[in-house]
């Protein structure tokens, strides 16, 4: 994945777009995984890339070659703190909020 040093947050956004492609192709039933060259200057210039290009990733996508099962996701309260790490959250993040309710968290 080559991205445009041009652009405002260039790194942070192409990351974010990668993380959505990998979600995606997992979705689709496909295999990928993030490749980052040591040497990603040589691998753009290979691509014949604009030198304003800057290669972030090479991202091999195909045919998963076994069955997987899915990781176990972490519930929310388990990784998301309130101000401090470790500091629980003040609200229940398993209820459906309604507009009250999120009205009191602002």
């Amino acid at each position: 994945m080559l991205t445009d040093t041009r652009q405002p947050y260039w790194r942070e956004s192409t990351w974010l777009a990668i993380g959505y492609l990998l979600l995606a192709l997992e979705e689709k039933g496909l295999a990928s995984l993030t490749y980052t060259s040591p040497n990603p200057r040589a691998v753009a210039d290979l691509l014949k890339a604009p030198k304003r290009y800057s290669l972030e990733a090479i991202i091999p996508i195909g045919e998963p070659g076994e069955d997987k099962e899915k990781e176990p996701h972490h519930s929310l309260s388990g990784v998301l703190y309130h101000n401090v790490f470790g500091e629980s959250l003040p609200w229940d993040l398993t209820s459906t909020y309604s507009s009250s309710t999120r009205q009191d968290l602002v």
